[in-house]
């Protein structure tokens, strides 16, 4: 297993900017995009995530990930860096953020 992360960015005007990540080990890409959506789901109704979803994007682990670095504590993200490079995967964090400066 590998470990994704998963993530939508999606702004528009008026609307303010909205994130989502996933991080979590999965066999492939399209696991990890299945897992965003129903955490996605969790949160709020279907019709929301399946807007959402058209945006995805999904990598395997890189702290070179913009939104990692621009939403994570470094010591979170060494943290990660860690438990992968020492075999354990056990690691499944769901991350929202929404903001709105109009």
């Amino acid at each position: 297993m590998k470990v994704f992360i998963s993530y939508i960015d999606y702004f528009a005007t008026g609307e303010g900017r909205t994130i989502y990540m996933q991080i979590s080990p999965h066999q492939n890409e399209l696991e990890s995009l299945d897992h965003l959506r129903e955490s996605i789901n969790r949160e709020s109704s279907p019709e929301y995530s399946d807007y959402f979803m058209l945006g995805a994007e999904c990598a395997e682990f890189s702290r070179s990930i913009r939104l990692l670095s621009e939403n994570l504590s470094e010591g979170l993200i060494s943290s990660i860096e860690k438990d992968i490079k020492n075999g354990n995967c056990g690691v499944d964090i769901f991350f929202t953020r929404h903001y709105n400066y109009s």
